[in-house]
């Protein structure tokens, strides 16, 4: 068996090394240490969406609890801090083709800028408004050490963490093409 299907095998087995080395991987130094001040590929925002052609998503441009206002061009409302199930109920509710990100969805909007949020700020106006004083949380629907525990990622400095499920944090809507 190659090398990389035994650590493969053996992570599968144990969920919480699996969880750890994801982790380690997504918020390595070296993948944050070099800074860069325009992202690898845009997002073509339309509206209320941003479409990122490379990875086939669409993502809703306000967080959950705002609204896209087209005349403004902004988001208006509060960004609602929710718990894991209640993401899935917001999603669910936007309809069938909207979900809770996977970490790897929300690992592509990621950007390693030098300054400011680590998310394309004029696709997501109002991801700095979601920040109560421990970042810029939003959750992914990947779980983490248990089955009630989920990675989230901060944009305020681009790491991921995870937390319980019962805890609010903000939520973005994604979709395939």
């Amino acid at each position: 068996m190659p090398h990389r299907s035994r650590i493969m095998k053996f992570l599968s087995k144990t969920p919480q090394i699996a969880a750890l080395s994801f982790l380690a991987l997504v918020t390595s130094t070296e993948s944050r240490s070099a800074c860069v001040e325009k992202a690898a590929h845009t997002l073509d925002v339309k509206n209320d969406v941003a479409i990122d052609h490379t990875t086939g998503l669409i993502w809703q441009r306000c967080a959950a609890g705002t609204r896209w206002n087209s005349r403004m061009s902004q988001c208006d409302g509060e960004v609602s801090g929710l718990t894991q199930k209640q993401a899935l109920v917001a999603a669910r509710r936007a309809g069938s083709e909207w979900h809770v990100p996977s970490a790897a969805e929300l690992a592509s909007l990621r950007l390693n800028t030098c300054e400011g949020p680590k998310i394309d700020t004029h696709a997501f106006p109002n991801v700095s408004s979601s920040d109560r004083g421990e970042g810029m949380n939003f959750w992914s629907s990947t779980s983490a050490i248990s089955s009630d525990t989920f990675y989230y990622l901060n944009f305020a400095d681009g790491s991921f963490d995870f937390h319980s499920g019962g805890f609010n944090l903000a939520l973005l809507l994604v979709r395939s093409k």
